[in-house]
């Protein structure tokens, strides 16, 4: 084998591997894991209320995609929960607050509709990632009136989103009790009162 022709094999080697790594790493894209995360949020007092700015990121695994894009629903929640310090017992939940939200795809119109439940408002989008971003998008939310809290004590806000699997037809939602893939959601996140 002349050093021509060993240089030409290296690099169809080479070639060969990039393509065979990069085609690998897109399939795991694909087929990557359902991760719901709370990536921001804070608190403000605007005239003796607490209000709640947030930022969740949803990413759907791909059975959750199929099943969507076959027509199921996907109810959602934000749970967020305020409470008080205590030193010798489990700390009191002072205030639960829930955000419920459905998802659905139209197949003839080719839109994604959410709902807040809470509201009853729908938004339709073009995009699953605008309407997921939308989803994740919370902006001056009233939670509390700041004369329900003791400010002598300290309290603190933990907040959290799961796929709601009791909102999932029958046959998915036994699916959705036993395999982590059907019930995503996100880690508590936690930070004090101001």
């Amino acid at each position: 084998m002349s050093a021509m022709s060993s240089r030409l094999y290296v690099a169809e080697l080479t070639g060969l591997l990039l393509i065979m790594l990069l085609t690998s790493s897109a399939l795991q894209t694909v087929r990557a894991e359902p991760s719901f995360d709370v990536r921001y949020a804070q608190i403000e007092r605007v005239s003796d209320v607490f209000y709640l700015n947030a930022e969740l990121q949803y990413q759907l695994g791909e059975n959750l995609l199929e099943a969507l894009h076959n027509g199921v629903k996907l109810g959602f929640e934000v749970q967020i929960e305020i409470l008080r310090e205590r030193r010798w017992r489990w700390d009191r939940s002072e205030a639960e607050i829930s955000q419920r939200y459905r998802l659905e795809f139209h197949a003839l119109s080719q839109l994604y509709v959410l709902t807040h439940m809470n509201t009853g408002v729908q938004r339709a989008f073009y995009r699953l990632g605008s309407a997921l971003q939308a989803m994740g998008d919370i902006k001056a939310l009233p939670l509390l009136d700041a004369a329900l809290i003791d400010d002598q004590e300290a309290h603190y806000l933990r907040m959290r989103s799961l796929l709601r699997v009791d909102e999932l037809p029958l046959p998915l939602r036994m699916r959705g009790y036993i395999a982590r893939e059907w019930r995503p959601g996100s880690d508590w996140y936690q930070w004090p009162l101001p």
